[in-house]
């Protein structure tokens, strides 16, 4: 059996679970469905 070296498989990638974009996008959301339940 051949190993084969696939990034998607790799145990050692990290992501980051928390950036500056998702906390913009959880903020405006937040803003967004507030504001929404606020009208109804």
């Amino acid at each position: 059996m051949q190993t084969e070296q696939n990034e998607f498989m790799q145990h050692e990638l990290r992501l980051p679970e928390l950036t500056v974009r998702g906390m913009i996008l959880g903020a405006i959301l937040t803003v967004i469905f507030t504001a929404s339940n606020v009208y109804l």
